[in-house]
């Protein structure tokens, strides 16, 4: 590593260790019956930060958990990147995988959805919603044609996706299927096709 590569790796570490201690600070006080002696005119604003700095690091440990699966350095004893997240940080199987599965859409591909999302402009659910929305989408169409149209088509949702709500990004998402479907299925019976899945699933 170089001197500045070293220093980023120091930087980083060390934040990650403040967050860590400093949520375990904020634990133990909502233990105590913090939230008692906030004030009702503050409490809202408190959620909703609270909430949005759980989106940034959950977009920030997204990536590393890309970087531990494509690497294969798994912690001794753990033989999938799946089961070493359900070990180490009481995750369900299927929310490991679904943790695994978008780190490598994003590695892969999605750069924009990305990068929003580190940013802050748009929550974990909305790039669920945009990473397997896009894919289902065009998986009727041919393989070859799919990785351009999906930069082509997430170029135009994520801007979207910034100003609008989850359900109107899968409004906007259902009506693309409806349109590329070749066969002309109508929204009920996509909607009886998803409600499946999900079941399946």
């Amino acid at each position: 590593m170089t001197t500045s590569t070293t220093s980023i790796s120091a930087d980083f570490a060390a934040i990650v260790a403040r967050m860590e201690c400093e949520a375990v600070a904020l634990s133990r006080m909502a233990a105590d019956g913090a939230w008692a002696q906030v004030s009702l005119a503050s409490t809202a604003d408190l959620v909703v930060s609270l909430l949005k700095t759980g989106d940034a690091l959950s977009a920030v440990a997204s990536g590393g958990v890309g970087v531990v699966h494509t690497s294969g350095a798994l912690p001794a004893g753990h033989v999938s990147t799946r089961r070493w997240l359900e070990v180490a940080t009481g995750m369900s199987s299927r929310a490991a995988g679904a943790k695994v599965a978008r780190s490598m859409s994003l590695r892969e591909g999605f750069a924009r959805t990305r990068l929003a999302w580190l940013s802050g402009a748009i929550s974990d659910d909305m790039v669920r919603v945009i990473t397997m929305g896009i894919p289902l989408a065009l998986q009727r169409l041919n393989v070859a044609e799919q990785p351009a149209l999906i930069d082509k088509i997430e170029a135009e949702i994520v801007p979207y996706a910034m100003e609008k709500s989850i359900a109107q990004v899968q409004k906007k998402l259902k009506q693309l299927r409806i349109s590329l479907d070749e066969d002309g299925v109508d929204e009920r019976s996509l909607a009886a096709y998803d409600a499946q899945q999900l079941t399946l699933v």
